[in-house]
């Protein structure tokens, strides 16, 4: 059961890298992709981020 709330904890944080890298692409501004889409995939990777989060911390504590 570890192993699958550290799973959770794990994509959490890959999504909260994500979401950082597409904020920071989003900032810096450019041609190519549009600001919406980039706005667009930041928002979907803090959302994925959330969901791993209370998914891991529901495995966590149910454990305990």
């Amino acid at each position: 059961m570890n192993t699958v709330s550290s799973f959770f904890f794990a994509l959490s944080a890959l999504s909260i890298v994500g979401c950082l890298y597409f904020g920071i692409s989003y900032a810096k501004g450019g041609m190519y992709p549009p600001r919406q889409l980039l706005k667009k995939k930041t928002a979907g990777m803090a959302a994925g981020a959330a969901v791993f989060f209370l998914m891991g911390t529901v495995v966590w504590l149910a454990q305990r």
